[in-house]
């Protein structure tokens, strides 16, 4: 029997809690585990900012009574908070075919979360099947 096998080496569920992660989904709802809003003091709503010549969203927190924030909500399931969306999306012209994972979450010197649209790439999914 010939095996060739291909080692799976993407970080296990362990060390991707330890580090700060965000997605965006194709129905452009974003996605936070805790680490992630943390490094921008766990908010209860956000702004959306976006650099178009960098291709890379900002997300600052922001006063919940501010007529340009959404709010942070806790996911029902798992560790994740999620926040739509879509208007500042689809302003922006950002259209995600699949969900996408962003690479490197970190703040600038300002305290916004950086999303670089750039290196995101297809998140695949945990679950296979139904």
């Amino acid at each position: 029997m010939n095996n060739n096998w291909v080692e799976f080496k993407e970080d296990g569920w362990r060390a991707r809690r330890r580090e700060p992660r965000a997605s965006l989904t194709k129905d452009r709802h974003f996605r936070f585990n805790q680490k992630a809003l943390d490094l921008i003091g766990s908010p209860k709503a956000v702004t959306f900012l976006f650099d178009v010549g960098l291709s890379r969203i900002g997300i600052r927190a922001i006063d919940p009574e501010a007529r340009h924030s959404f709010e942070v909500r806790k996911e029902s399931k798992g560790h994740t908070w999620m926040v739509h969306g879509a208007l500042f999306c689809d302003h922006m012209g950002i259209r995600p075919a699949n969900t996408i994972e962003f690479q490197s979450v970190r703040t600038d010197d300002d305290g916004t979360l950086l999303l670089d649209l750039t290196t995101a790439r297809r998140k695949i999914s945990h679950y296979v099947g139904k």
